[in-house]
């Protein structure tokens, strides 16, 4: 039986910078302010969005629970201020034909309101491949995703499909354990599967050959600390003043940045799918 795949769209079809985030946050604060005169200053309440998203994966809940703002009068108005930022969302590379390689139905859910749904999928370059097939959670007359599956059932009767036939991709834990208790197929993983790819298993000969340098450059910086620490301050001082030593000393320095650059920027990947479906076997 063919599976129908439900996306969840943000963070998930597309990748938040931290520029985009900050400003989400700071925009989220603005809200809370102005709108509503919750009583912080802006940097209090961006401390407390952060929070929030890291208590209840919610940026607006604790403002909801503490000052007891309605969840829908506080996601109207943040939607109003994020709007403006989808213009800093970074979108995946090769994502479009991914999907399409999937052949299967495809369809998104998402917290997001209809009108930014539709903005950001118009940017990140999707709004065609789904035309006619995402959904907000205000579509359902409700605002998280993570309340009760009841939302995740409606929206599958909307669909036409029963959950048992559904793959759920999102990247909250709590939403996916909602869609799960109704009886969708969810994963934390799935989003890798999906796109036919498995992290390595192991490192390449390449990586663990840099690893083990970095390792040997903390061995030995470990040891010339040490050997510093033994010596008197007029020891030092004798040593430091010889120019061989000095400059045998900063040569070593230089390598240790050197395998350390050299590390940092071979497991640093540019923002895009993985290529390669299958993991390393060595």
């Amino acid at each position: 039986m063919r599976k129908t795949i439900i996306w969840d769209l943000d963070n998930t079809l597309y990748f938040e910078t931290e520029e985009y985030k900050n400003k989400l946050n700071e925009a989220t604060a603005a809200a809370a302010i102005k709108e509503f005169n919750v009583p912080l200053d802006f940097k209090e309440a961006t401390e407390k969005v952060k929070e929030s998203y890291a208590t209840y994966r919610d940026g607006l809940e604790i403002f909801s629970r503490e000052y007891g703002i309605p969840h829908k009068d506080l996601y109207v108005s943040y939607h109003n201020y994020k709007s403006e930022l989808v213009k800093t969302i970074a979108p995946y590379e090769g994502l479009l034909e991914n999907l399409k390689s999937l052949q299967c139905p495809q369809y998104v859910f998402s917290t997001s309101s209809k009108d930014i749904c539709e903005k950001i999928l118009k940017h990140i370059g999707l709004y065609d491949f789904f035309a006619g097939r995402f959904y907000s959670v205000e579509d359902f007359d409700v605002y998280k995703k993570n309340e009760s599956p009841d939302v995740y059932a409606r929206l599958c009767q909307t669909i036409g499909v029963n959950p048992q036939e559904c793959i759920f991709v999102d990247d909250s834990y709590s939403n996916l354990d909602f869609a799960k208790q109704c009886g969708m197929t969810v994963s934390d993983y799935i989003l890798s599967c999906a796109y036919n790819f498995k992290p390595k298993a192991r490192l390449t000969k390449e990586e663990a050959v840099l690893l083990q340098n970095l390792d040997d450059c903390r061995s030995d910086l470990v040891k010339y600390t040490s050997a510093l620490h033994g010596m008197s301050t007029k020891q030092r001082m004798v040593m430091f003043n010889q120019i061989p030593f000095m400059v045998g000393w900063l040569k070593e320095l230089g390598n240790v940045a050197e395998s350390v650059c050299q590390f940092l920027n071979a497991v640093k990947e540019k923002n895009k799918i993985p290529s390669n479906p299958k993991s390393e076997e060595e």
